[in-house]
């Protein structure tokens, strides 16, 4: 019998009734490792190097601050709010994702100016760079001068950049595909890192598989690239609750990350 065929025999038979190795099979199927973003006690605590929450991004000067796109359209007057920089030689390496660069530094940006109900191209922007430039100069996001508040998203916050940087850490711990219970995954031994992240009032999850499951705007070859959870947060506010970055497979082999899309859940 294949996996697949070995993983349908059990789940169709009540919990129960699963056996010791059976349950460890199942628990192991829905395994994603992923690495969790751990903000340092203080701000200005030392991290990995090269990676921090909001604050100014080391972006060389040579590469335009990203702006909100629309039907091809650059709103100058809406530019992308900086959310995350990570120098790719201090992340833990995932085997499950070999095609992650090992070097350079990745850039998110996300617009929190107007409502988004999907995963709209040109609402976020992630930028590869192919080297460490964490010795740039930090850059100002430009000003928000969108005037039409009509068309803004209800109780919008964030006219300027987002909190001062906050520095980071790696934690290396398994998130669970949705089909199983959360009775299976208590009950399974695999579980021990991930009580670890109960003392955590703030996850930011990278490269990892969300618990939840794809939206349905998302297909299955999509990478969960970057979770920001607002969910007891104090780092970062990102107004509407989580923010998701998603990347094809094939883009990330590519090193293309010119069509990575966001989720608000």
């Amino acid at each position: 019998m294949t996996p697949d065929e070995i993983h349908a025999e059990i789940v169709r038979k009540p919990e129960a009734e699963w056996t010791p190795l059976e349950r460890a099979f199942v628990v192991e199927r829905a395994r994603r490792p992923a690495v969790m973003l751990v903000p340092t006690e203080k701000p200005d605590d030392p991290g990995a190097p090269g990676c921090w929450l909001s604050g100014k991004p080391t972006l060389p000067a040579e590469i335009p601050w990203p702006h909100f796109m629309h039907n091809g359209e650059i709103f100058e007057d809406v530019p992308l709010h900086f959310f995350a920089q990570l120098n790719l030689a201090h992340v833990p390496w995932l085997a499950s994702c070999p095609e992650m660069p090992r070097t350079g530094t990745l850039f998110f940006f996300a617009d929190m100016v107007f409502p988004h109900n999907g995963p709209y191209p040109g609402c976020a922007k992630v930028i590869y760079v192919d080297d460490d430039v964490s010795q740039c100069a930090p850059r100002d996001m430009p000003p928000v001068t969108f005037a039409d508040m009509k068309a803004v998203r209800s109780g919008w916050q964030h006219r300027g950049p987002l909190p001062p940087r906050w520095n980071l850490s790696f934690l290396v711990y398994d998130t669970f595909t949705e089909q199983h219970s959360c009775t299976v995954i208590a009950n399974g031994e695999s579980l021990e890192n991930n009580v670890r992240l109960t003392g955590v009032d703030y996850y930011h999850y990278f490269l990892g598989s969300e618990t939840l499951g794809f939206p349905e705007d998302i297909n299955s070859e999509m990478i969960l690239l970057l979770f920001i959870s607002q969910s007891g947060d104090r780092v970062v506010d990102t107004v509407l609750g989580d923010l998701i970055f998603w990347i094809e497979r094939r883009h990330l082999i590519e090193k293309d990350f010119s069509h990575v899309l966001t989720t608000e859940i």
